[in-house]
């Protein structure tokens, strides 16, 4: 999700990092065609470092720093860059698996602060509160498109299969672009612009989903009930307390998921995409059916604003601006674990391993065992509050509103972890032996002489 304050960052067009060529330093592509930091580095391509350090659950090195907040990363497909988007108007590539994390240079061209960050093949994907999007090329750096059309702040941008990019937007809007304009051969780098919303969108999803089934629903568009194939489908989320669906080749609007009573804030799908969970201001998560927006579970136990959630298995994990984190079961609708203590709102989750990491405005992130619930590892050091999180073999990165972006020994926080799998069903044995019980106790009521009175008092089927 984009940066939900609107504010302006005067761009100067001062060069926060001194340009000098990649070449073996940074970042190139190699034989097999990907694109990776070089191994043969011999020294740092822009940025500074403070040297390595190694401590137990302390940081492996602190890297350079932004000259603002960072505000958003994001990991490539096989881990070995990270890209974090800035207030400084800069985004930075950083390689992920050398022993001292590097700088390999900045993107340099947006004007104002960027809000979402995303990669895509060799390209990077940036976002901007100055209502472009821009393509830059990883090895060179320099930009080689700009996508104009929005007329607000860029909240967020995705992938959308791999020929496209969906971005929303503070316009009240979602737009699909060519990933390659040029190549398409194209007058206008935007395919389509989905409209409907009555306030900005923060949260998209793109799902493949199949809804055959929904002729008798009372969508918007024209023959939506006779698709009988998976179809690529966009979600989105927005402040006028609705998340809708649309096909990626209409313009309409197929499902409008109603319930929530302020902004809808994040957004995930199950793996089939059958399921779309939201989450709001409201301080509930709400469990619809793709195919027909029907709400088949709330949930609740937040006692104030959600702001991320991440779905591992049948295990939903949330945070929160009421200072902590829970897991809950999705087919239950039941809270299972409550992550804490916090000192601040939690801002960012990430599940890994048997493992919940949590950044929080009151500058730590932390480690808690999954299935307990303990507190493993809390990692100080951050002088403001934690943005955004990633994680890499072993590795824990925070990007911070001070504008630094750290990283942390975790490995061997916990031991011989269940997975959630392996957890859910704990739970669903747990849950069935609780429902046994309560049926044996019922009937051993029922089965008692009958001595008078309504026959079902002192009985509960609850």
């Amino acid at each position: 999700m984009g940066n939900m304050k609107s504010k302006e960052t005067t761009a100067d067009g001062r060069s926060i990092y001194e340009r000098e060529a990649l070449g073996s330093a940074g970042v190139r592509k190699h034989e097999d065609g990907t694109v990776r930091p070089s191994t043969a580095s011999s020294g740092r391509s822009g940025g500074a470092s403070d040297g390595a350090r190694r401590l137990p659950g302390g940081p492996v090195c602190r890297t350079g720093t932004h000259d603002g907040s960072i505000n958003c990363m994001a990991l490539s497909e096989d881990g070995s860059l990270l890209v974090t988007g800035s207030e400084d108007c800069t985004a930075r590539l950083w390689s992920t698996k050398t022993d001292s994390t590097e700088s390999l240079g900045a993107l340099e061209g947006h004007t104002s602060y960027i809000t979402c960050v995303t990669i895509m093949a060799d390209f990077v994907i940036s976002g901007s509160a100055d209502q472009t999007i821009r393509k830059w090329d990883m090895v060179s750096r320099e930009c080689v498109f700009i996508f104009e059309g929005h007329r607000g702040n860029i909240n967020s941008v995705i992938p959308c299969g791999g020929d496209y990019i969906l971005s929303s937007s503070y316009d009240k809007t979602a737009r699909l672009w060519y990933f390659d304009p040029e190549g398409e051969g194209e007058e206008s780098p935007c395919v389509r612009v989905f409209e409907g919303h009555q306030k900005p969108i923060y949260p998209i999803l793109v799902v493949w989903t199949n809804l055959s089934d929904s002729s008798d629903s009372d969508s918007d568009s024209e023959g939506f009930g006779d698709c009988s194939e998976r179809e690529e489908i966009i979600v989105t989320g927005s402040n006028d307390t609705t998340a809708k669906t649309w096909s990626r080749d209409s313009q309409y609007s197929l499902q409008t998921f109603h319930g929530h009573e302020q902004p809808v804030s994040c957004m995930v799908a199950d793996e089939d995409s059958a399921t779309l969970i939201t989450a709001g201001l409201d301080r509930t998560i709400r469990i619809w059916t793709m195919r027909d927006a029907k709400c088949q579970r709330v949930l609740e136990g937040h006692s104030l604003s959600i702001t991320c959630m991440q779905l591992v298995g049948r295990l939903l994990y949330s945070g929160s601006t009421d200072r902590t984190a829970r897991a809950w079961v999705t087919e239950f609708g039941e809270c299972t674990r409550v992550f804490e203590p916090h000192s601040h709102s939690v801002t960012c989750i990430k599940v890994v391993k048997g493992v919940v990491f949590t950044g929080c405005n009151d500058c730590k992130a932390r480690a808690f065992d999954a299935k307990s619930g303990a507190l493993k590892r809390t990692f100080p050091g951050h002088t403001a509050g934690i943005s955004c999180i990633q994680y890499i073999d072993g590795k824990l990165f925070t990007g911070s509103t001070d504008g630094t972006l750290r990283v942390w020994n975790a490995t061997n926080i916990t031991e011989d972890q269940p997975s959630p799998e392996e957890e859910a069903e704990e739970y669903d044995k747990e849950h069935m032996a609780e429902q046994q019980k309560r049926l044996n106790d019922v009937s051993r009521r029922l089965s008692r002489p009958y001595a008078g009175g309504d026959i079902d008092d002192g009985v509960s089927m609850e």
